[in-house]
Parts: structure tokens; C-alpha cells; sequence
């Protein structure tokens, strides 16, 4: 039996087709319409039409989501779903089971379950990218919290209007790319992951400096988060996590500023997560098959 998976997103709605044996048979992407919740709808029922016999369907987006019931309070940068039974919604055009969940949350429940943490109780994900995503793992399994927004990491920060510091915008990769154009008098525009990191590989000396920058504002958070929760490892993603070096470099950093800490609690310990870009879609099947049995 097959399911249907599709990971919203603000910009694209990526979707699977994914079998009993978590294997993707068949997947595509489209644009993610910007207008009403109407074209939404139409969107998405047209890619549910072009697959015959789907047994079920599972969704990954962003926002406040209480998975159990599939009610989005928020959905991110797509507001006319915001407050909306996204059950009832997908209900208009099929009559299949559907389960929702959280983005990050999906990131998390498919390491968990699948992937790099497989077997540990007590873990984070980190999903670098426009923000930063991810969820926490305890007892081996994802924690929402009580208004469903445990592992909003982005939105963790200091000070406050124009003064304060987030680890959504410290973290962010465009950040890192910003400066790395900065230090190299580039149009930031001109720069990408690629001409990034395969400058950085080849140990040109201004991505090294706009790694160092960019890890010295980003390790602080992840301290943070060792010292509130106390997990095993702390698990890397998102497409930046395909190039180890990132993750090493990470690494690194946090070596240093743990050294030059007074106090010796424990040291995160960074691992590459198993899945990147298709790590929504896997935790939102992992949603699926857990809220149907």
C-alpha cells in the first residue's frame, strides 16, 4: 500500500510517492501557491488525481500543528491557512486517512526513527537553512510541548526589536553566504552553497574567516540547548549537512568554546544527520504510520 507525502513548504510543495518498505517510488515538486487557501487546495488535489490506488496521505508544513487532530493554529509564511482543520481541508477532495505534523518535527521523527538516532533516548535535530528547523527527541520519540511548538529554535535569542540577536538569523545559512560575499566584495546574489563550500574545501582563506564568524555566532545557541536539555548528540541537517565539512567545522567550534568556558557541564557532541531534503517527507510518513495504528 502506498502513500502519498507532500512536504509544504513556503516556496515549493514537494511530494513522494512512498511504499510499505520506505522506498520512494516516484517523486516531483510544484510551486507552492501564494494566494488563497483555494488555489492551495487545487494544487494539492491535483497532484492526490494524478496517483491511482493511494492508500493514505501524509503532510509536513510549517506552523503550530497538533498532529493528532491535523489542526494548523499557524502555517508559517502561508497565512490563509492559518487557523484551519487541515484534515477537513484535504477531506474536500479524497476519503483516505491523512495525517499532518510540524516541519521540523518531521525532520526530527525520521532521524529518530529511521535515521542518525536510531536507538538513542535523548537527542535535538538541527535543520540548517533559511531558519533553523529541527525538534527534540525524548524517550525516543519527538516532544511537542503543550501548545505544540517544542523545537522552535529559531525564535531562541537575546534582547529585543532591532538589538536582538535570533538563532533563526545568526544561524541562518544566507548569513554565512552574506559573509562570505562581504569579505570577498561579491553581490551576494552571486553566491551559493556550491561556490561556498567548494571555496571553503579548497582552503581559500576568506571562507575560512566566513566560517569562523559564521560558527562563533551559532555555537553560544547550541550550548544553550546542551545545558536546558541535556541530549546525547545533537544531529545536523538540512542540505548544508551533505558536506561533512560543515558539521566537522561546527564541531570544532564548539571544542574551542567548551575549552574556554569556566564551567565543565557536558559537551555537545555533533553527528551528520542521515536525511536532508527528504527528511520531511520520511518524519511525515513516520507521523502517518504512527497516528494510524
Amino acid at each position: 500500500m502506498n502513500v502519498l507525502v507532500y512536504d509544504i513548504g513556503g516556496t515549493h510543495i514537494k511530494y513522494a510517492l512512498i511504499n510499505e518498505a520506505h522506498q520512494i517510488l516516484e517523486k516531483g515538486s510544484v510551486d507552492t501557491p501564494k494566494k488563497s487557501k483555494e488555489k492551495f487546495v487545487e494544487c494539492v488535489k491535483e497532484i492526490y488525481e494524478s496517483f491511482d490506488d493511494i492508500a493514505g496521505i501524509a503532510v509536513s508544513m510549517p506552523g503550530r500543528i497538533d498532529n493528532i487532530r491535523g489542526y494548523a493554529y499557524t502555517s508559517g509564511a502561508l497565512l490563509y491557512l492559518d487557523e484551519t482543520n487541515m484534515v477537513e481541508l484535504f477531506h474536500s477532495f479524497c476519503d483516505v486517512f491523512v495525517a499532518f505534523d510540524n516541519d521540523g518535527k518531521c525532520a526530527a521523527n525520521a532521524e529518530a526513527k529511521l535515521g542518525s538516532l536510531q536507538g538513542i533516548d535523548d537527542a535535538i535535530v538541527l535543520v540548517f537553512g533559511t531558519g533553523i528547523g529541527g525538534g527534540i527527541i525524548k524517550n525516543r520519540a519527538v516532544h511537542r510541548g503543550h501548545h505544540f511548538s517544542a523545537g522552535e529554535f529559531s525564535f531562541m535569542g537575546s534582547g529585543s526589536g532591532s538589538e536582538g540577536h535570533y538563532f533563526g538569523m545568526d544561524g541562518s545559512v544566507h548569513k554565512m553566504l552574506r559573509i562570505y560575499a562581504r569579505l570577498k566584495n561579491l553581490e551576494p546574489d552571486l553566491v551559493d552553497g556550491h561556490l561556498f563550500f567548494d571555496a571553503y574545501e579548497a582552503q581559500e582563506m576568506e571562507a575560512r574567516q566566513a566560517m569562523d564568524q559564521y560558527c562563533s555566532g551559532v555555537v553560544p545557541y547550541i550550548f544553550n540547548l546542551q545545558f536546558v536539555y541535556d541530549p546525547e548528540v545533537i544531529a545536523i541537517g538540512g542540505g548544508i549537512s551533505s558536506r561533512h565539512v560543515f558539521v566537522e567545522a561546527l564541531q570544532h567550534h564548539v571544542d574551542a568554546y567548551y575549552e574556554a568556558i569556566p564551567f565543565k557541564l557536558a559537551k555537545p557532541r555533533l553527528i551528520q544527520a542521515a536525511f536532508r531534503n527528504d527528511a520531511n517527507l520520511f518524519g511525515a510518513l513516520m507521523n502517518y504510520e504512527e497516528n494510524k495504528q
